[in-house]
């Protein structure tokens, strides 16, 4: 019977761990916009909405070529809902 509930509880964490892997290397897509910014404010401004985005995993804000660099979870969130969320900031955005 110790043996039985051992190997069920083995293989219950051997089987929570093979899905947190899964998550790990599920699928990502990148986007890249130009962005009408102009100071490190609009730097931080859009770092800070971003980052808290469900689905973003990493992010790249450049303000020397007003460019924003989006690595993100395509069944989270899309690059078209990216590109609207920069736009509802008030900033001029273009796809790249």
């Amino acid at each position: 019977m110790k043996k039985i509930l051992l190997t069920a509880v083995i293989t219950m964490f051997g089987l929570t761990a093979s899905a947190k892997e899964k998550e790990k290397v599920a699928k990502k897509d990148t986007a890249e916009f130009k962005v009408g910014m102009h100071c490190q404010g609009c730097v931080n401004r859009i770092t800070n909405e971003l980052t808290y985005t469900t689905g973003v995993t990493d992010l790249k804000v450049n303000l020397n070529d007003k460019t924003v660099w989006v690595e993100y979870k395509p069944q989270k969130i899309n690059a078209d809902s990216l590109f609207s969320k920069l736009k509802s900031m008030g900033y001029t955005v273009e796809k790249k």
